[in-house]
């Protein structure tokens, strides 16, 4: 099983972050994920967000959303969580509102490494002791070592 310690990096965390649409929310990982991935726009990086998100909402249930989307040029998955200060709509199937966002930018040609990892992130969200402690996290530093150490059943 993939760790997501081995694609999450401490300056893709983002703690108590204010954003009012998923349009924002998508222009801040984007923005993001552009600092740290140089050659990607990070107007690609949202465009390809949207698409992907046209395709099926993203949100998972219990205030947690994964959007993701493919990126040529990439050499391995990155992930960026943002932890927002207040809940927003997202279209999630249980209706409930959404204040972590587990983001994923996928290799092109990646298949089984995406699952794997979507896989993860699916069991560490799924143990209500970790939803507890990320929504507790006070900073980006503790919301990471919160992250890192999750117990995935």
């Amino acid at each position: 099983m993939v760790k997501l310690q081995d694609y999450l990096k401490p300056d893709l965390v983002i703690n108590n972050k204010s954003a009012q649409s998923k349009k924002k929310v998508f222009e801040i990982i984007s923005e993001k994920f552009a600092e740290t991935l140089p050659e990607h726009k990070q107007k690609h990086i949202f465009e390809a967000l949207i698409t992907r998100e046209r395709l099926g909402v993203t949100g998972l249930g219990h205030g947690i959303a994964i959007p993701h989307c493919r990126l040529e040029n990439l050499n391995q998955p990155q992930v960026l969580v943002l932890k927002l200060d207040k809940p927003i709509d997202y279209d999630a199937s249980d209706n409930v509102p959404v204040d972590i966002i587990i983001a994923l930018v996928i290799p092109e040609a990646s298949n089984e490494e995406h699952l794997q990892l979507l896989a993860s992130i699916a069991k560490i969200f799924s143990n209500h002791k970790n939803l507890e402690h990320v929504r507790h996290a006070k900073d980006e530093a503790t919301l990471y070592n919160v992250l890192i150490n999750a117990y995935a059943p």
